[in-house]
């Protein structure tokens, strides 16, 4: 028969909300042994587990998905009625992981696993019995609450409200308050509050950094799951609480992550007896600190495994090591892989068996490319990787995914073409190969004609005015990012920086400046860090000029505060050797200072057009 879940909360090896870095921390202070794992909340997506755990001497992560029926599951996976459950039962069988969760990294003694900044497991879960009694819900629904189908309903519903009970929301409070709280609190980077802007139609965060007070305007943006809260152009959140807890653990635009509330004036916590509800119904122990009798609440899985299951499950045949010493994941008989599958967002996931790095083609700060071999179908076809650094960052994979996401869109016969994602220990993005390599590199070494030039700097153009149709911005066009297929036929690459335009936007806005190519970039990225396709229009123009110079540097021997004052007194490169008047009329066009003087793409490509051919 069906058993209820066991509350998360209730095991010492679960963290609540921790980042991913966290989490890797976590373990690795512990000594990285084989097995050793914790469980966590996923940060990104609410409802949804992560487990944490070590192999090889490095750290996996598992996604735990909540299902509409409350079960939980990895992908592809079986279900479970909760995340204890699901790990019990992979401790005695792989059944898709790499190793199996063995030993439990507990909490140190007297800590408690947190849902959000300030706000305990135990606490979110007598909020939550609290609305349900409010609702006059019956015993069975308020328990529902705290272990399936109805929690994250009910979190939805108490995380809207709950920012009232919190020390850094101030209430309608004027700009100029706001900076006198944090500075009578005093300056330190990451102090923070919220206040409520326009009767509560949108909101600020004012965070202090280097000893002065940055304000972000949160406003509501409608989206396809309603009206969310943003940070401008950053990602959006349901609530208050949730894009709190998400500057906790990244910058995102941000000058520095939260890191301590500046407490509202006369601010009194709310007093709750943890546990008044849900104590007689778990027999579960209290931590003293919150108000609780007894200490720890960890529950070892032998003892749960008497309780969990009704019957023994079936044997399961360990996998074998691949030949590259890691261990498959293991597939039921009768079912495919997640691996060579399209995911929900159009995303064609590799097996790492069907493909074989060889020699590496760069490098740049995320890591290398790779040449490699997609085999698919019995077909053998040469690719380029991206992969990450080994033991890069959480965030660097995510970035890697956004790029996939939005390669995923894109279909000209001038821009690379996305293949898929491979997900080992790491991401690899999987790209067509253009086997002549950067644009720049090899007009060095080649012997190509002005007309050769221009029919690959045309293509270039149509390459970019599709991304103009699109509403892409690319915010990183230079001869380096223009990739040979061969001497006739160039693509453009690398979207890492790219980002889509909402249709009610006209330009991107980033909320600082980061490692930019400063020499590809117009005065308004520059000053005011805003991005359009008229930016992306100037950087075409550097890379028109790169090209008819054989992939000479743009502003050679200059430095970057040179180059800010040059293009503010109006120079601009002057015009290569050999370069033909009227394509440095083109480059003019394209560096005009306003950008609504400058051309769009769809005009250039006629332009370029008309040089090529004359």
């Amino acid at each position: 028969m069906a058993q209820d879940a066991t509350r998360a909360s209730a095991v010492n090896y679960f963290y609540g909300r921790i980042s991913r870095d966290e989490a890797e921390t976590t373990l690795q202070s512990a000594g990285c042994m084989e097995g050793l794992y914790l469980l966590r909340e996923n940060v990104s997506c609410a409802g949804n587990y992560a487990l944490s755990i070590c192999h090889n001497g490095r750290i996996h992560h598992y996604c735990i998905e909540r299902q509409p029926d409350g079960s939980v599951m990895i992908p592809d996976g079986r279900k479970f009625p909760g995340p204890v459950e699901l790990i019990h039962h992979h401790s005695k069988y792989l059944d898709g992981f790499l190793t199996k969760p063995k030993i439990p990294c507990a909490r140190p003694n007297g800590t408690v696993p947190m849902a959000w900044p300030g706000v305990t497991m135990l606490e979110l879960e007598q909020i939550l019995l609290e609305e349900a009694e409010s609702q006059k819900l019956n015993k069975r629904i308020q328990l529902e609450t705290a272990l399936g189908p109805q929690r994250q309903k009910f979190v939805s519903i108490v995380a809207k409200k709950l920012h009232v009970e919190q020390p850094w929301y101030h209430g309608s409070i004027s700009r100029d308050a706001a900076e006198r709280a944090i500075s009578n609190s005093g300056h330190r980077n990451g102090r923070f509050l919220v206040r409520e802007r326009d009767k509560g139609a949108s909101y600020a965060l004012s965070l202090s950094f280097q000893n002065s007070t940055k304000h972000y305007r949160i406003d509501r943006r409608k989206t396809v799951n309603g009206d969310m809260l943003a940070i401008e152009e950053g990602p959006t959140f349901e609530n208050l609480m949730d894009l709190v807890a998400h500057y906790y653990n990244k910058t995102d635009g941000l000058l520095c992550k939260l890191a301590v509330p500046c407490d509202k004036k006369g601010f009194v916590k709310k007093e709750r007896k943890i546990g008044g509800s849900l104590n007689p119904i778990y027999g579960m122990s209290l931590d003293p600190l919150y108000g609780g009798t007894v200490a720890d609440v960890g529950i070892s899985p032998d003892i749960l495994a008497d309780t969990l299951f009704d019957e023994p499950e079936p044997e399961q045949p360990e996998q074998p090591p691949t030949t590259n010493g890691t261990m498959r994941p293991f597939v039921p008989h009768g079912h495919d892989s997640i691996y060579n599958q399209v995911r929900n967002d159009g995303i064609f996931m590799i097996r790492e068996d069907d493909l074989k790095l060889e020699n590496k083609l760069g490098a740049g700060n995320f890591g290398s490319v790779m040449r490699g071999v997609y085999h698919h179908r019995h077909k053998q076809t040469p690719v380029a990787v991206k992969v990450l650094k080994t033991g890069d960052t959480p965030a660097a994979e995510a970035e890697l995914m956004k790029e996939a996401k939005m390669m995923v869109n894109l279909d000209h016969d001038n821009i690379v073409r996305m293949i898929g994602v491979c997900k080992t220990t790491s991401v690899m993005l999987v790209l067509e190969l253009a086997q002549l390599g950067q644009l720049n590199k090899y007009l060095k070494k080649s012997q190509l004609s002005i007309p050769n030039i221009l029919e690959l700097m045309y293509q270039v153009a149509k390459g970019m005015a599709y991304l103009e149709s699109k509403n892409y911005v690319h915010r990183d066009l230079a001869a380096r990012n223009v990739l040979l297929v061969d001497e006739h036929h160039a693509k453009i690459s690398d979207f890492g920086m790219s980002k889509a335009l909402g249709f009610d936007n006209q330009y991107y806005k980033a909320q600082e400046a980061g490692k930019w190519p400063i020499k590809w970039y117009a005065p308004e990225c520059i000053f005011f860090f805003k991005f359009d396709s008229k930016s992306d229009v100037w950087s075409y123009g550097v890379t028109l000029w790169e090209a008819m110079s054989y992939g000479d540097k743009p502003y050679r021997g200059l430095k970057g505060t040179q180059i800010i004052d040059l293009i503010d007194q109006g120079q601009r490169l002057e015009r290569p050797p050999n370069c033909p008047e009227r394509v440095y009329d083109i480059m003019q066009k394209c560096w005009q200072r306003l950008p609504e003087n400058r051309p769009a793409f769809r005009d250039l490509v006629p332009m370029m057009e008309t040089v090529r051919r004359n």
